[in-house]
């Protein structure tokens, strides 16, 4: 797994063509800054949030799309409330211009942005303590079930949560969603790889894998066209009052 080092930031450095940024966000905010970020979303995304049952998951929900607002402002130095956003065929989210490539993921209070110059996924999930033998045979073609199978039952809960989150960035990063059924894609753990792509290896290798633990306890990894790329990792600030976006910073 890509060995990720966090390294705090209080606005986006500069993006690099050779580079994939990945952000790490805690999605439980205060009041304060809960209601700042509200003030960026359009009032069909305050429509969505509000849709889910527990008071959580509407916060949370509004911190999601809210931070993400804030950082793609921050990038382009715009006005977060301004972006405007289209939907794939599949509903994957783009910026209407295409300015940059971002994708979203978040379990529980954590949340996980990348952004990045190339149509790019990411998948994050906490770690199962267990795992049905249908289930995972089910994301699986026939010979990574049968390996998944050779591991020992301890360790079969982390494979599967590494595997699935290698398919659910490549869906993500194609935009076809669930669409594409999990066994279309085939993958290797060690060394981390896409080995075909709906039977195509030669698709496949426009694709690279970036598996990574994002904090402990869960597993993520990152889906992006083309090869090469150097992968940074930032924390966000910690939730307080999130002010306008202001220009990238100097890379480090």
């Amino acid at each position: 797994m890509l060995d990720a080092v966090w390294s705090p930031a209080t606005t986006p450095p500069l993006l690099e063509r050779s580079a994939v940024h990945i952000w790490r966000a805690h999605l439980d905010c205060a009041p304060a800054a809960l209601a700042r970020l509200a003030e960026w979303l359009t009032g069909e995304e305050r429509d969505h949030a509000a849709r889910f049952v527990a008071a959580q998951g509407r916060a949370r929900a509004v911190a999601s799309r809210g931070l993400l607002r804030w950082l793609l402002g921050s990038y382009l130095q715009r006005d977060p409330a301004a972006l405007r956003f289209v939907a794939g065929a599949y509903g994957k989210p783009a910026l209407d211009d295409g300015a940059l490539h971002f994708n979203v993921t978040h379990a529980d209070h954590l949340a996980l942005y990348a952004v990045a110059p190339a149509p790019v996924g990411i998948d994050l999930e906490r770690v199962p303590e267990q795992i049905a033998p249908a289930v995972a045979q089910r994301i699986a073609t026939p010979a990574e079930y049968a390996a998944w199978q050779q591991i020992a039952p301890a360790a079969q809960p982390l494979a599967f949560a590494q595997r699935w989150t290698m398919k659910e960035a490549v869906m993500k990063a194609l935009g076809t969603g669930v669409s594409l059924p999990p066994a279309a894609i085939a993958v290797t753990l060690a060394p981390p790889h896409l080995d075909s792509l709906v039977g195509e290896a030669r698709a496949a290798r426009d694709w690279a894998l970036h598996p990574f633990v994002p904090a402990a306890g869960f597993v993520a990894t990152l889906a992006i066209q083309g090869q090469g790329w150097q992968v940074r990792f930032w924390d966000m600030p910690a939730p307080s009052t999130p002010s306008a976006p202001s220009a990238p910073s100097a890379s480090r």
